[in-house]
């Protein structure tokens, strides 16, 4: 055994015994001066330094983007500034075009597109609640931000979004056939144009100057209208059907008390041709109530706005669209131009808003007498006991 002094002679020479190099401190060979990594991690450094070049590169890309990005919306925002700054003035009153859908209100608007002393709607007038056509109800104390949200029309911002107008042949298995019309109007344009007319034209004293406001921001934030400028505008002019019955009459002659009521009389047969074409499921009696309600409102119109409300036949402004709106441009003052008998969106020419086929451009005729080929003589003789009495009244409107 040995004794106590040789154990610790032994222990302290193992602590003294040399250990082998850790792994990682092994010796590498040297290339320029430097350790030389492994393969297998040499190639993954080299792929990161390839990503981090490339992305510094793309970093840099986009840097450079949004730099362009934003001085093009510098120079946008400074653009409708000015639009906002330069407004025209809009408060001519209202001429509305007012009967049952399916009678060619869409076709006698977009005929009144483009006349140098009208400012034409786009689209039907969809201020209020859509289905009714109702007038909104504007209270006097209420915000401007609440007059804006009732009176602000659904379709803007799908066509802006779209950035034009789809005008839809209506038949129901093509519901989205062309054309496509430029369209832009910015929605938050028209909202501050809107409300920068309201800050210039208060204390806002009527209903009236409410919608002056409206239709000056509607006209305004229209950056691509063609027909915004000009001296001499006499009217705004828009389709809205069913608009002015029942209480709606009233209520626009109160808005509007030199305004000009317009509405088509469609022949029953023809109008429940192209309403039961365009909805081919539609309740026979249901749809014959519609017309007979749209020829006793042309009736009540007459009696009660005799000089402020004219009756023209949809039959005429098919066959002789020249005649029916020099008619019209007499009621409403303006002057005759060949314009008045090219239908138009925004001066594009456009095609039938039909129920059936078709691929023209301009008037079609085609309507006039399709009846005869779709109505049996059931149907004929139910419309002709329906409606033939009060076709006989509206009918003598259009003589006058």
């Amino acid at each position: 055994m040995a004794s106590k002094p040789e154990r610790k002679h032994e222990k302290g020479a193992r602590r003294k015994r040399p250990r082998p190099p850790a792994p990682a401190e092994r010796a590498q060979p040297e290339t320029n001066g430097h350790v030389a990594l492994p393969e297998e991690l040499a190639a993954r450094v080299a792929r990161i330094e390839e990503a981090a070049s490339a992305q510094t590169a793309r970093t840099k890309e986009l840097l450079d983007y949004v730099r362009r990005a934003t001085g093009l919306r510098d120079r946008a925002e400074e653009a409708l500034e000015l639009r906002r700054q330069n407004v025209v003035r809009i408060d001519q009153p209202l001429a509305l075009i007012c009967q049952a859908p399916r009678s060619g209100g869409t076709l006698l608007a977009r005929l009144f597109d483009g006349h140098p002393e009208l400012h034409a709607h786009p689209h039907e007038l969809h201020i209020g609640a859509r289905r009714p056509h109702t007038w909104p109800d504007l209270a006097l104390d209420e915000s401007p931000e609440a007059w804006f949200a009732k009176l602000s029309e659904d379709y803007v911002a799908g066509f802006f979004a779209r950035g034009r107008r789809v005008i839809p042949l209506k038949a129901p298995e093509r519901p989205h056939q062309p054309g496509r019309h430029p369209f832009i109007l910015p929605p938050r344009l028209q909202r501050a144009i809107f409300l920068d007319e309201v800050d210039r034209r208060s204390p806002i004293s009527s209903v009236r100057a409410i919608l002056d406001c409206y239709m000056t921001s509607l006209f305004n934030a229209w950056l691509d209208n063609q027909n915004l400028y000009g001296a001499g505008k006499r009217w705004v002019v828009a389709f809205s059907p069913r608009r002015a019955w029942g209480d709606g009459l009233d209520q626009y002659f109160d808005i509007y008390p030199e305004g000009r009521l317009i509405s088509i009389l469609r022949d029953p047969w023809g109008w429940y041709t192209s309403a039961q074409g365009r909805d081919p499921e539609a309740d026979t009696e249901v749809l014959l109530e519609q017309w007979n309600r749209s020829a006793g409102e042309m009736l009540r119109a007459a009696r009660e706005h005799r000089d402020q409300f004219c009756v023209v036949r949809f039959e005429e402004l098919i066959l002789d669209t020249p005649k029916a709106m020099k008619a019209l441009a007499d009621f409403l003052e303006i002057d005759y131009t060949p314009k008045l008998a090219e239908p138009t969106f925004n001066e594009f020419p456009v095609g039938a808003n039909s129920s059936f086929d078709t691929s023209e451009v301009g008037v079609s005729k085609d309507p006039v007498d399709r009846y005869k080929d779709v109505l049996s003589d059931d149907q004929r003789k139910q419309i002709a006991e329906t409606c033939d009495d009060l076709y006989s009244e509206a009918l003598a409107l259009t003589e006058r």
